[in-house]
């Protein structure tokens, strides 16, 4: 996405030491948007920016958690 790119170029996340992965929460679950979300998870991957999307169908709040458990230093909110 653009806003990771920038960030990452402007020094303001540096992926060198980040483990865990950055997650892509998912508010819409129509086909189409999550075609979307898988586009952006694949842009971020191709900047060497590690990702995922989540992928079930549980509310903002337990996708927080989910992202927070996996140490994620950067979770996106999609929907």
């Amino acid at each position: 996405s653009r806003l990771m790119t920038a960030l990452k170029n402007l020094g303001k996340l540096d992926t060198s030491d980040v483990i865990a992965p950055v997650v892509v929460l998912t508010m819409d679950k129509d086909t189409e948007s999550l075609g979307r979300y898988q586009k952006m998870v694949a842009e971020l991957r191709a900047a060497g920016i590690r990702s995922e999307m989540y992928l079930g169908g549980a509310g903002m709040k337990a996708q927080l958690k989910y992202a927070d458990r996996r140490g994620s230093p950067v979770a996106i909110i999609q929907g």
